[in-house]
């Protein structure tokens, strides 16, 4: 059995690609329909998880650059120092934390 191969063009493949992208994009009225068709329950309990986001993101507070230029003077007098890890520890290091999760 003989198989014939159909190769496309790069402009069908992206034509595909976006294809698939505005298939898989819903709108914002979609969404919400299909908010709207949950049951009770589910709605109550979407409706707590975005109100814990909410209030989650009301006590973040954005750096200063005052703070930032800390950082990165800090940073650049550690390397001064010769406080660095070669790339070997920092793998390492890594490897030893994330084994600890």
């Amino acid at each position: 059995m003989h198989f014939q191969r159909k190769y496309l063009s790069l402009q069908q493949l992206s034509q595909r690609k976006e294809e698939q992208t505005m298939n898989a994009t819903p709108s914002v009225q979609d969404l919400w329909s299909q908010i709207l068709a949950l049951p009770a329950g589910d709605r109550h309990w979407l409706q707590d998880k975005l109100n814990v986001y909410e209030e989650e993101e009301k006590h973040l507070t954005p750096y200063t650059m005052e703070e930032i230029n800390a950082w990165i003077d800090q940073s650049l007098a550690d390397v001064k120092a010769g406080r660095v890890l070669t790339e070997e520890e920092a793998n390492k290091e890594m490897e030893e934390f994330l084994a600890t999760l």
